[in-house]
């Protein structure tokens, strides 16, 4: 075991990577609406959240997986991502084979040090970046039964009165400094770690006593852990009317570099949006980002479909063979002005089960070659009878996404209605894009498809598809 007595003497060496030339991901100085390298390369973060590394024996008990497979489960998502397009996953270290902190508040094992570099490497090999979340927990006592069937919300090596509680955990010095320890320690081995996205602080952090005043606390401590990486927060499920002032609080802190929104299909949601259409609850998360007037990027960071009031995964996804959910929490976000497309929450019971990963590759040929910092794209929406119109209009390049209004998870998947082919549809755009002399091209991201389209008396004219449709119209 190693252990650590305080955070106050990790920074010396801090900037030793920029000198080096290494490149890390960060907010676009010049479009603070996106995501860039450091050489100001842009970069739309493509992936899912792969948070909990656990499985099912033949009964369909779940069990998380020792270290060693995990690691190789790990590299199994890796790879899918990295064939499809995939450059981003989302990783918990509360939990096994990642959590140094395991047996005793401030002692780090040294063989879970080892895992992390491994993770490291291995995202490194398939070029992904990730976003580790450092907690996750919401209690001091040991929780049963487990979260997500294997992972406790309790951390009892924490409660050593003080803290007797989270009240006096996210209040007290002694709660606070078992966090910072914690850093401290991770950011002594990889504050120069280029494969990490950014550091989480605590998922859904609203879900704990204190959370404004401690994440304004942490934010610039931790940024001086980590000067080279983003620092970020998350929230809660947007599903309630009460969400809009809770987000926009956070949306406001300096410090929190990514406005994260999490939002489900959910029929015990309050808000009547998460009842309804995917491609319309996801797109209107990030519409309400949009709404606080902050200049951050914006990523739906969760999104799925659960059992009312996140009883569990939706029963939905059992059938979605085809992945039309995965589909339009792809595309929804980014067509709404989001930085990249939306990230799934169920990636074992839905995407490996069903083997949708697919998917991600057809998102990532939909918006191939984009410069969208270049583009400064504007979001703007249209509705007709037949479908809905996610635009995004940019300098050279205007990216419709074109979704069919009559066939969504209710009509295909709990009414067993196959989406139907739609034929001889004819788009108006509105005035201010013109396309006069202008390149209009079609892809069809069910099929895979592309296709030079053409105008008839103003009008893009559609090919045939199903579900939806991309049109591209560039210089």
């Amino acid at each position: 075991m190693q252990k650590i007595l305080g955070y106050g003497l990790l920074l010396a060496g801090g900037l030793f990577s920029w000198c080096c030339g290494e490149e890390y991901v960060r907010v676009s100085p010049a479009n603070p609406q996106y995501l860039e390298w450091t050489d100001g390369t842009p970069y739309i973060p493509v992936g899912v959240n792969l948070c909990i590394l656990r499985d099912r024996d033949a009964s369909g008990k779940v069990f998380l997986l020792d270290d060693e497979a995990a690691l190789q489960k790990l590299e199994f998502y890796f790879q899918k991502l990295s064939e499809n397009g995939g450059n981003y996953a989302r990783i918990w270290l509360g939990i096994p084979p990642f959590e140094v902190e395991k047996e005793k508040a401030g002692e780090f094992d040294a063989g879970r040090l080892e895992n992390m570099k491994k993770m490291f490497a291995l995202a490194k090999k398939y070029g992904i970046q990730l976003k580790l979340c450092l907690e996750y927990f919401r209690t001091l006592e040991p929780r049963v039964p487990y979260a997500f069937g294997v992972v406790s919300f309790g951390k009892p090596i924490y409660k050593t009165s003080p803290p007797a509680n989270m009240q006096e955990f996210t209040l007290g010095e002694v709660g606070k400094e078992y966090y910072l320890n914690r850093c401290a320690f991770l950011a002594q081995h990889f504050q120069n770690e280029t494969a990490v996205f950014a550091w989480e602080l605590w998922n859904e952090v609203n879900c704990i006593p204190n959370s404004v005043v401690w994440t304004e606390t942490m934010l610039p401590q931790v940024h001086a852990m980590f000067p080279h990486q983003m620092v970020i927060q998350s929230l809660g499920s947007y599903d309630s009317p009460g969400s809009a002032a809770m987000y926009q609080k956070f949306a406001e802190m300096e410090g929190n570099e990514i406005l994260q929104v999490h939002r489900y299909l959910d029929m015990g949601a309050k808000l009547e949006v998460c009842h309804g259409p995917m491609d319309i609850l996801a797109a209107d998360c990030v519409r309400a980002m949009r709404q606080t007037g902050v200049q951050k990027p914006i990523l739906a960071t969760e999104l799925g479909a659960v059992q009312p009031n996140h009883a569990g995964p939706s029963e939905l996804y059992a059938k979605d063979r085809e992945g039309i959910l995965f589909h339009d929490i792809l595309f929804a976000p980014f067509f709404a002005g989001a930085a990249g497309p939306g990230h799934c929450w169920h990636w074992n019971v839905y995407l490996e089960k069903q083997n949708l990963w697919w998917h991600i590759g057809r998102f990532s040929k939909a918006i191939a070659g984009l410069n969208p910092i270049q583009e400064a794209f504007e979001p703007f929406f249209q509705e007709t009878p037949q479908v809905r119109m996610y635009g995004l209009r940019g300098k050279k390049t205007t990216l419709i996404w074109i979704r069919d209004t009559e066939f969504d998870w209710k009509k295909e998947l709990e009414e067993n209605r196959p989406a139907t082919t739609r034929e001889n549809l004819k788009i108006i755009l509105p005035r201010n894009i013109s396309l006069q002399g202008k390149k209009i091209l079609g892809y069809d991201p069910w099929t895979d498809q592309e296709i030079t389209l053409s105008l008839e008396d103003g009008s893009i004219v559609l090919p045939k598809f199903r579900r939806s449709f991309v049109i591209r119209i560039q210089d």
